[in-house]
């Protein structure tokens, strides 16, 4: 005769009180050696003997995240007392060093009519005086012929032909920043200015 057998409900092993709490006061963190290798998860008594062991110190990384974060690393030395600077002058140097430059952006096609061609001009010559540097885009579009309203045939200029006029218009207030980035359907340059912006 056989006899069914009831199943207990399956149950998580108990964990001692004591083991919880000595976990509660060692908490496990992720280790990060001097050579930036991840030594895996520790626990924070762990991660102080290793430091020790290697003659570093632990420092914290990330401690907002789970588990917080701490790398091994050698103690910073204290810097060395710099003499005093006069007042104002760490102000002009950083004023000095850190000269920003506006920059503008032109855009040019090559199908690009002469009356907005020589406006497109005007608003980058107008940039150049006031001290910004211009990005030129020329974009080539070749999409057939175009008749305008005199049914004359315009044709598109192409990539060499309008960046050379533009640089040629440009010739008198700019100056070629670095080197043309071509990729083929687009030339894309920047100019300087050649003479310093007027007093405002």
């Amino acid at each position: 005769m056989i006899v069914a057998r009831r199943l207990s409900p399956w149950r998580w092993p108990a964990v001692p009180m004591r083991r919880l709490a000595s976990v509660a006061d060692d908490p496990v963190v992720l280790l990060i050696d001097k050579a930036g290798k991840n030594l895996g998860h520790k626990t924070m008594s762990e991660a102080v003997r290793l430091a020790a062991h290697s003659h570093g110190d632990l420092f914290p990384v990330n401690t907002s995240k789970q588990p917080a974060v701490y790398k091994i690393g050698l103690a910073s030395a204290k810097p060395a007392e710099q003499p005093l600077a006069p007042a104002g002058a760490a102000e002009a140097k950083t004023s000095k060093t850190c000269k920003k430059v506006k920059e503008k952006c032109v855009q040019f096609t090559t199908r690009t009519e002469k009356h907005d061609f020589d406006h497109k001009v005007a608003s980058a010559r107008k940039f150049l005086l006031e001290g910004h540097r211009v990005s030129i885009v020329v974009t080539l579009i070749n999409k057939g012929a175009r008749v305008d309203k005199g049914n004359r045939v315009l044709t598109s200029m192409t990539l060499q032909d309008a960046r050379d006029r533009i640089c040629n218009d440009l010739a008198d207030v700019g100056k070629l920043h670095g080197s043309v980035r071509d990729i083929g359907w687009r030339h894309t340059f920047a100019l300087n200015p050649l003479h310093p912006p007027p007093p405002k």
